[in-house]
């Protein structure tokens, strides 16, 4: 396959440094952003979170609205959808600064892609958001 050949190859970029979330400018109340994921969303091949996917989206949506975005990244490069699942979710919520998204990017599934795995059937709790059911928590 052409990908295992490239494998070897190819530069490894280092995930985004410094601060993992931040606030635009605008009107508050602030719009509460997370960008959840595997290496697009951990901001690989940029210098900090504010210059990757997650500050760029945050600026480009707080220009369109006016509003200020509350943003945070919970990403890991080279996750899987499991992986993302089981171990990045928890790190949407802040409970001790009482900070919870409005909204949630997710950018993640290409490193299933890669290893060729079939993605899994949805879960409950995607099919309840889809049909407007309760706002679902994720459990620590």
């Amino acid at each position: 396959m052409f990908t295992k050949g490239m494998r070897g190859r190819l530069i490894r970029l280092p995930e985004a440094a410094g601060a993992d979330s931040g606030t635009t400018d605008g009107q508050e109340p602030a719009l509460r952003m997370a960008v959840l994921g595997d290496s697009v969303a951990a901001g690989v091949g940029a210098a900090e979170h504010r210059e990757a996917m997650a500050g760029r989206l945050a600026e480009a949506v707080s220009a369109m609205t006016g509003r200020a975005v509350s943003w945070r990244v919970a990403a890991k490069a080279g996750a899987t959808l499991a992986a993302v699942r089981q171990g990045l979710l928890p790190g949407l919520t802040d409970p001790t600064a009482r900070w919870r998204p409005d909204v949630v990017v997710v950018v993640a599934g290409t490193n299933d892609a890669l290893r060729l795995r079939r993605p899994a059937p949805s879960s409950p709790t995607l099919e309840s958001a889809r049909a407007g059911g309760p706002p679902w928590t994720p459990s620590a």
